[in-house]
């Protein structure tokens, strides 16, 4: 299988091997003469990294130019120009190396509910891994915090760095206290204590672990007066681990190599969940194909006690699976009978099944019988679902004879217990007669299935 690589130097699309791209994403990732399980981790995902990003395998495509896979801005990697010069006469026996560890993964790569995941990596995690909520903002259920143990004790990951604080201040675009003989920032540990008189001399200070008289300090120090202050001018940082914490630790996957451990093993270390699977082909006339989404047909509009539309939206939720079935997509239902389904249950499914995305359908009732239209609600910052939003809207409004009123953040209960990408798709009034016809006649409810699984599809394949 190809790779299909924008070269942003040249500003044009080559192909490549998909097993040649995995070598040259790994060998730029991770020392050449790491373990051999180690490398075979990174290894597998490389090759995970490219099965998010293959077109012809659902992924989402180039960064930069919609007609490739990836480019140097996608992913990290090195041509096999640039491992000569590293590698200079050693390239073609440390390349043959890489590219066996490459045939003995035999296409393999990790996923989640059968799916790839984000293969993320770090050079040292220092003891532990960190939950993706601390660095992306959001949950993934892969992404969990592991003790590494084996990289606790790990000396070569604690580094010190000087950086003055005039650069400190300039990288963070923040202010410290101005010099002056009047005051100076206390420091815990360090400069603390501080007591003057009425004049504002120094009558007592502490430094370190002792504490100083104001004359004790002009003596010692030379400096001209006890009524003095100060700033600090360059501050020492001493860090532990190399990165941001998320994903497999590098040095870890090295320890574990070298104690025996298998590729899977370390990679299962890391990755909370997941599964080695094979990676699976294409299939040309499912574009579709490894997308996984959960529909929710709404449980109607409750009035004196009693649902309606329910069933209707249940009609129209096995069309919407139907249609994006045959394109390749996998289709779960929160219900599939004509019972009510609430808040809890919703969640329970979405957090068994981590879909893509969940999609609510539903309709609104209201005394006012003049309002009428279809709205879409998304959680606030969910980028992915408002550009989804905007491909459906588009469909609904080509397809149906519905007013299109907009797309809204909603800050739903339901969407911040889910996590995941989230839209609810308010089809109209069913207080409204014209509304009410759109929704429930047969032709109807074809037009909007039709419209909005036209409109996942159109999202997927602009990615």
């Amino acid at each position: 299988m190809d790779v299909k690589i924008y070269d942003n130097e040249e500003k044009r699309i080559i192909y490549m091997d998909a097993d040649i791209v995995t070598a040259l994403i790994a060998a730029a990732n991770m020392p050449y003469y790491f373990p051999k399980e180690a490398l075979k981790a990174q290894i597998i995902l490389a090759r995970t990294h490219l099965a998010k990003k293959i077109k012809i395998l659902g992924g989402e495509g180039c960064c930069i130019n919609q007609e490739a896979d990836i480019c140097k801005k996608c992913l990290y990697f090195l041509d096999e120009k640039d491992l000569k010069i590293m590698w200079g006469s050693d390239f073609l026996e440390r390349w043959n190396y890489i590219n066996s560890l490459v045939s003995e993964t035999s296409n393999k790569i990790v996923t989640i509910n059968g799916k790839p995941i984000m293969p993320i990596f770090h050079k040292a995690c220092g003891g532990s891994t960190e939950n993706s909520e601390n660095i992306l903002g959001y949950s993934i259920s892969y992404l969990r915090k592991t003790y590494c143990e084996y990289c606790k004790n790990n000396l070569e990951s604690i580094t010190n760095i000087d950086i003055s604080v005039d650069e400190i201040e300039e990288a963070l675009g923040t202010r410290t206290p101005i010099i002056s003989w009047e005051k100076g920032p206390q420091i815990k540990g360090f400069i603390e204590n501080e007591e003057r008189d009425t004049e504002g001399r120094i009558k007592s200070i502490k430094i370190g672990d002792k504490n100083f008289k104001g004359q004790e300090i002009i003596e010692k120090l030379g400096i001209s007066s006890t009524k003095f202050g100060w700033k600090p001018k360059v501050i020492t940082f001493e860090s532990k681990g190399f990165g941001d914490g998320l994903g497999m630790c590098q040095f870890g996957a090295k320890v574990m190599a070298q104690e025996g451990k298998k590729a899977e093993e370390i990679l299962k270390m890391y990755f909370t969940g997941v599964n080695i699977d094979i990676l699976q082909q294409y299939e040309p006339l499912k574009p579709l194909h490894g997308r996984k989404i959960l529909i929710d047909p709404g449980n109607g509009v409750k009035i004196n006690e009693e649902y309606y539309g329910r069933d209707t939206l249940l009609q129209i939720s096995f069309k919407i699976k139907e249609l994006l079935s045959d394109l390749g997509a996998d289709i779960y239902l929160t219900r599939e009978s004509n019972v009510f389904c609430s808040m809890q249950m919703k969640a329970e499914q979405v957090k068994l099944l981590n879909p893509d995305f969940y999609i609510g359908i539903n309709c609104d009732y209201e005394k006012n019988k003049q309002l009428a239209g279809t709205k879409i609600f998304h959680f606030r910052g969910d980028i992915e679902s408002h550009l989804l939003a905007e491909s459906i809207f588009e469909k609904l409004k080509e397809c149906t004879k519905l007013v299109q009123r907009g797309i809204k953040i909603a800050e739903l209960s339901l969407f911040k217990e889910i996590k995941v990408n989230a839209l609810l798709i308010e089809l109209g009034y069913l207080s409204n007669e014209h509304d009410k016809s759109e929704i429930e006649s047969i032709q109807g409810i074809e037009n909007i299935s039709y419209a909005v699984a036209e409109g996942i599809k159109n999202f997927y394949q602009k990615k």
